[in-house]
């Protein structure tokens, strides 16, 4: 029997903020990421075909796609009444009397902050005053064990040491960045802040630190 594999693409509104964010999983701790996509999988035991309702939500469209054979659906609720921390409700309806049949539960989480990089070198990394001179630009990801792809700007940021400190926009490093960097003692821990801004609208500040050697 096929498998129903559905992406949720949920829009969240609280407040002013407007996003997007994916249930996660289909089981008891269902986790969805506002502001963010993450296909998940559907099905029922004995392939009956279903329709689905989000609790709080609107259907907004419903695309079929193929995939290896099985069919696909990309849904999109609008969500009014969902905050982070709570507990919604997916529903499996019979296509037909609409009526329910089971019921997913899942939490309303921000994605996971990201990582903060000076190039490629991550927190607690050592660098070199002359693989300094090589690195231009900061860097926001999550590390590979974080299957999450989401999109985020450096603001603002931020290099300090032990005496004096140096500040930034964008990911770009400074020519005056460059040469702080260049100019710390060996055995120096430098630590970098930087303010971000993801997908989901939300603003937040990272940070990391290195040893210059």
């Amino acid at each position: 029997m096929k498998k129903l594999k559905t992406l949720l693409v949920l829009l969240v509104i609280q407040g002013n903020v407007y996003s997007q964010g994916p249930i996660f999983g289909f089981d008891k701790g269902n986790i969805l990421y506002r502001g963010y996509k993450n296909r998940v999988e559907f099905g029922t035991s004995d392939g009956r075909p279903f329709e689905l309702l989000v609790e709080g939500g609107e259907l907004i469209s419903d695309t079929l796609i193929n995939e290896e054979g099985e069919n696909d659906s990309i849904i999109q609720f609008l969500l009014t009444n969902i905050r982070i921390g709570d507990t919604a409700k997916v529903f499996f309806l019979h296509p037909t009397t609409k009526e329910p049949f089971d019921t997913v539960f899942f939490k309303v989480h921000h994605v996971p902050d990201p990582s903060l990089y000076l190039g490629t070198i991550s927190s607690g990394g050592t660098v070199s005053n002359a693989a300094v001179r090589s690195i231009t630009e900061l860097n926001v990801r999550y590390p590979p064990e974080v299957p999450i792809q989401c999109q985020f700007r450096i603001k603002t940021w931020e290099i300090l040491s032990s005496t004096s400190s140096v500040v930034g926009f964008g990911s770009d490093l400074t020519s005056e960045a460059q040469s702080f960097l260049n100019s710390t003692s060996p055995g120096s821990q430098v630590r970098i802040i930087a303010t971000i801004v993801g997908s989901d609208g939300i603003v937040r500040k990272i940070s990391m630190s290195i040893m210059v050697n």
